[in-house]
């Protein structure tokens, strides 16, 4: 497991050096899938360890992820999901160069509120330049 987290640890950081965002459509195919899927967990565990990396690498880089048994519109949801996304832009604190940083954006209270449905995503952290 420690190897897996490291990693991880390695991809999020080239994902924020590169200020990107993962973004996965993930197919699922029915019963037969889903027993394949367990039956490859319990012969080869180490899968799941991909699973969970995907979904923190997903998290961790402000992306999102859509599981779906129909890749077609799960992919188009993720484009015009893509396309609605706003950028949030501000002075960063002075750091030495190559240190990472970690950040936290969260609506208001109010904002909660007025729109209950509303998620923010965005990356945890960055490397300064």
């Amino acid at each position: 497991a420690g190897q897996g987290v490291g990693r991880d640890r390695s991809v999020i950081r080239n994902y924020w050096e590169a200020d990107a965002s993962l973004n996965a459509v993930v197919v699922e195919h029915g019963k037969a899938f889903t027993a394949l899927k367990w039956s490859v967990r319990i012969t080869s565990p180490h899968t799941m360890l991909m699973e969970q990396s995907v979904d923190g690498i997903v998290s961790k880089t402000g992306g999102e992820m859509i599981r779906s048994g129909d890749p077609a519109s799960a992919f188009a949801e993720m484009i015009g999901r893509i396309r609605r996304r706003y950028c949030l832009y501000y002075r960063q604190p002075a750091a030495q160069s190559g240190e990472q940083r970690t950040i936290r954006v969260e609506l208001s209270s109010e904002a909660k509120q007025r729109l209950p449905q509303a998620r923010v995503l965005g990356k945890s952290g960055y490397i300064a330049p």
